[in-house]
């Protein structure tokens, strides 16, 4: 009974640490969440169920205490200047709830599960907790993950953006600061096989201008660019490769239709806003919008009057009077209808790039890469299952050779086989019978991306 008891104690422990570490990033207390991780050692093994929060819990026990009580909570009361203060900085438990709490946690290991391992000594020598000061250097990690330089720089000049900019913005601004990467997300060029056109232009957008600033002094790099194609060719995965290339010197913005629509009259409007200014203001910086379309789709008059506002602003982010210096904040969107988006985006993207299906030579290169035994198989076999996945995008690939390794998992386990059961290899029969089970894109779709692309598409 008594382990029990130690358990429940250190989940609820635990659940209130995760609650305030939930709590300081929404309401962008970015620096104090930062070393809260950092300091408790919080695995990302858990969040916060969507459902709950401080605020909620806070509103329901004070009207849970009115009902029964028949007065409000008191949560906070002055000091009392007659009482001496305490040696330590705050006094926040007394000595006798103290012992309660050392009676409950017997080791040294099941107390630094609760507390810091630095602040365990001070709680066993002294009358009262303590309360630390908390840091964060470049080098420390959010949830095991190393942060960027820039990331780390950025929050150390949020409250100069605070102090230039309107202060209703400081609430949105935070919104937009949680669409920031963080961490690297360990792609790189090398792992995007084929789509090499695509990669040159990225990297002409953002790369080089980085790299080489002396060539792009009277010639401006790339400020917006569009992919398009069917699902699973890649290009969520370029955005990617982009992100973990330059998340040492460039701010990321991995920007989704939630974060900039609101149900609030005109906010969203000021939501872009506050999000082309944030950009510039920590300038070098991208911003992604994944499925665009569903922001930038065609205009009509039917179509309601804050939709109508929060693409007008879009555009005159994008290309207006007030637009931002160009090669200071790169635009990157994706979709896979692109016929969808209206004219007037599509002309501010200045490049248009088909990512299309694998070609057959693209094809060996994946199954080569997604199964690295096929590169012992006959030239026979491989050009047999490149040919038999024609009209394959890369994911298909990737989900076939998954298909075919469990196929012999299967295999396995029906027939009760114990002899190497994590020591076996997918062979040339298995990939090819997992192709038949997985559906290519339709060739129409394909068709259409492509005479899109020739119409429309280009610069």
């Amino acid at each position: 009974m008594a382990e029990h008891d130690r358990r429940s104690v250190h989940e609820r422990r635990r659940n209130i640490i995760y609650l305030i570490a939930e709590y300081l990033k929404e309401t962008g207390l970015l620096k104090s969440y930062s070393a809260l991780i950092d300091e408790t050692q919080l695995s990302n093994d858990f969040f916060v169920c969507d459902n709950v929060d401080l605020e909620t819990m806070y509103l329901e026990f004070c009207s849970y205490f009115q009902v029964k009580f028949g007065k409000k909570p008191r949560f906070i009361k002055k000091v009392d200047q007659n009482v001496p203060k305490p040696t330590h900085p705050v006094s926040v438990e007394s000595r006798s709830s103290l012992a309660k709490k050392r009676s409950s946690l017997k080791t040294a290991s099941q107390m630094s599960t609760i507390f810091p391992e630095n602040c365990v000594k001070d709680i066993e020598t002294s009358e009262c907790l303590r309360v630390f000061s908390l840091s964060l250097s470049t080098h420390d990690d959010v949830n095991n993950v190393k942060l960027s330089p820039i990331f780390s720089k950025a929050m150390s000049s949020n409250h100069d953006f605070f102090n230039t900019h309107p202060s209703d913005w400081r609430e949105m601004t935070e919104i937009i600061f949680k669409d920031v990467i963080t961490k690297d997300l360990c792609v790189k060029w090398d792992d995007i096989k084929g789509q090499d056109d695509a990669k040159m232009i990225i990297q002409e957008s953002v790369i080089f201008p980085v790299k080489y600033p002396e060539l792009f002094n009277r010639v401006h790099p790339w400020k917006a660019v569009l992919l398009h194609g069917v699902p699973g060719c890649g290009k969520t995965m370029l955005a990617r490769a982009l992100c973990s290339e330059t998340h040492e010197n460039l701010t990321f913005f991995n920007v989704a239709a939630s974060t900039l629509i609101s149900k609030w009259r005109g906010e969203s409007e000021k939501l872009i806003r506050v999000l082309f200014e944030f950009a510039k203001f920590h300038a070098p910086s991208i911003i992604f919008i994944d499925e665009l379309d569903s922001l930038t789709s065609k205009r009509c008059s039917r179509e309601h009057e804050a939709s109508k506002r929060l693409k007008n602003e879009f555009l005159s982010m994008l290309d207006g009077l007030e637009r931002v210096e160009e090669g200071k904040v790169f635009v990157l969107g994706s979709t896979n209808m692109p016929w969808e988006i209206d004219q007037a985006f599509l002309r501010r993207f200045e490049r248009k790039i088909l990512i299309d299906v694998p070609s057959f030579s693209e094809r060996l290169i994946l199954i080569k890469h997604f199964l690295p035994s096929a590169q012992h198989w006959r030239d026979k076999d491989l050009n047999e299952v490149a040919t038999l996945s024609e009209n394959f995008t890369a994911d298909d690939l990737r989900v076939a050779v998954k298909e075919a390794n469990m196929m012999i998992i299967r295999k396995k386990i029906k027939s009760s086989s114990c002899e190497s059961f994590s020591d076996f290899e997918v062979e040339f029969q298995h990939l090819r019978d997992a192709l038949k089970h997985i559906k290519p894109t339709p060739e129409e779709d394909i068709a259409k991306h492509r005479q899109w692309n020739s119409s429309c598409g280009k610069y």
